[in-house]
């Protein structure tokens, strides 16, 4: 039996997986590109830090770990996770199309994304590199935010230099500044990096290239749609699993990223006074027992486009027939009550 198949059957016969008070994290380090072999390591510094957070926060926090994308095929398993972490992932041949596309549904219902170093050396953008290689705009727009330079990818391994704080923002809390580390730092200028991510960590020039100038090492983004994206080209070494520094900034990072403001509205509760049918639908679709005269909708497409919006919603139906076929997420505010639902347009 697969790795992965043991990991459904614990999910589905550990009943505290699913318990209110659980925060669920994927631990993904699937690599079909350059492998640095930091996949024991990471696993171990992530137990860790949920150890931590299970004692000092009001959650318990289990950590899912998978070398296989086999888990992306069961979009309801998906969805269970508050946040998935590629760690040091690489190449464009792990996901099937059927896995990205779920993924994306994932995200854009509200899942959370951390990356680590070699994770932008996954799907590359298909503007870096002027190669046209990329097999997942999305992942690197929305996920990452970057696809690393090729030829050369990075700095010498063993290269030190100071990383500056570039705002105040809880991800950076316990972490020096500036922060004098060891690293292969990567470059940036002819591959991919979204201006939509905000820097949280610039190197300062390591080097007299063009390439070499202060970039960035740590940014972030949040969605419109309520997703949170972290990522770090930093972790390169299996040393720095082992790096008090680093540990703090994952650790910061995975806080940040799970959200628990949020956490729970990830999938719709079937209990809830508020429901969305039919699912599929053609071109109605009716929302019971709403109540709250400020109630809002939002539908954004899978490319996270805000595609229909009513504040306040005037009626129990909503005719769209102008949308084209496929996935779309629903966000409904409801008296602050936040459902996020996968809803398919045939």
């Amino acid at each position: 039996m697969k790795k992965i198949l043991v990991l459904y059957f614990a999910l589905f016969i550990k009943s505290d997986i699913y318990a209110q008070d659980t925060i669920r994290i994927l631990h993904y380090t699937e690599t079909t590109g350059y492998n640095h072999n930091t996949k024991k390591e990471s696993e171990n510094l992530f137990l860790r830090i949920c150890d931590s957070l299970t004692e000092n926060t009001a959650k318990v926090w289990v950590l899912t770990s998978t070398d296989s994308s086999e888990i992306f095929d069961n979009l309801t398993l998906l969805q269970k996770f508050h946040v998935v972490i590629w760690s040091n992932t690489s190449g464009a041949q792990g996901l099937t199309n059927l896995q990205k596309q779920n993924y994306e549904l994932y995200t854009n219902a509200g899942g959370n994304y951390i990356g680590i170093h070699a994770a932008s050396d996954t799907y590359r953008h298909s503007s870096a590199n002027g190669n046209n290689t990329g097999a997942w705009d999305y992942y690197a727009e929305n996920l990452s935010g970057c696809s690393v330079q090729e030829n050369p990818n990075h700095t010498d391994p063993n290269h030190t230099n100071n990383m500056v704080h570039q705002l105040i923002h809880p991800i950076l809390d316990f972490i020096p500044n500036p922060w004098n580390k060891t690293e292969e730092y990567y470059y940036w200028e002819n591959g991919f990096l979204s201006n939509e991510f905000i820097p949280l960590l610039n190197v300062n020039p390591t080097g007299g290239n063009t390439y070499d100038a202060t970039r960035m090492t740590a940014h972030y983004k949040e969605h419109l749609w309520g997703s949170r994206s972290f990522y770090t080209s930093l972790g390169h070494s299996t040393n720095d699993y082992n790096n008090s520094i680093f540990e703090s900034l994952l650790k910061n990072a995975l806080l940040w990223t799970a959200n628990e403001s949020i956490i729970g509205s990830i999938k719709e509760n079937e209990n809830s006074l508020l429901q969305i049918h039919p699912n599929p639908f053609s071109n109605l679709i009716h929302l019971s027992i709403l109540t709250h005269p400020k109630s809002s909708i939002s539908i954004y497409d899978l490319q996270g486009r805000k595609v229909f919006t009513e504040l306040p919603i005037k009626n129990s139906s909503i005719d769209l027939s102008f949308l084209e076929k496929g996935f779309y997420v629903f966000v409904i505010n409801n008296n602050d009550k936040i459902i996020r639902k996968i809803m398919v347009k045939k």
